[in-house]
């Protein structure tokens, strides 16, 4: 592994780790000014506008489900980059679902994180839809910016 693919995997881990803990302050110091998260169609821009929307999954998952545990690790990714992969482990209703997802994470000239993305698991995306139905869960595919779904929750 190249030093630029260890320093992307230590500041990977630092953020994954800041995540678990919910140190939202910790994670943003890890951003770049410019860092941009390409999640779900949408591109977010700042460090703070990052926070944000991770703050907002977490809350509307913890606000939704019966309980959630979320699992993340970390290893070298393409080129220089790193991989952060999250579990999340899901249980609502008497029904449970375990779903991955992959962020790519790349630094920029200084060594900070310069750009986030997630890739998008169609299989993933397609399972939690089907549970979503299964325990009677209706949610927007992009949350208002309070982090509400339809039915205000």
């Amino acid at each position: 592994m190249d030093n630029g693919a260890n320093n992307a995997v230590g500041q990977a881990r630092l953020l994954s780790e800041a995540m678990q803990c919910d140190d939202w302050g910790a994670a943003a110091r890890l951003l770049s000014p410019d860092c941009s998260y390409f999640h779900v169609a949408r591109d977010v821009r700042g460090p703070q506008a990052i926070v944000e929307c991770f703050q907002r999954d977490n809350k509307w998952g913890d606000n939704q489900f019966d309980s959630i545990e979320r699992e993340r690790s970390v290893e070298p990714g393409p080129d220089g980059r790193a991989m952060i992969t999250c579990l999340y482990h899901i249980r609502h209703k008497g029904h449970s679902l375990t779903i991955r997802s992959e962020h790519i994470i790349e630094l920029n000239e200084a060594g900070l994180i310069g750009r986030i993305e997630q890739i998008e698991l169609a299989s993933q995306a397609n399972a939690l839809f089907r549970f979503y139905m299964k325990v009677g869960i209706i949610r927007k595919s992009k949350p208002d910016q309070d982090g509400r779904d339809e039915a205000g929750n």
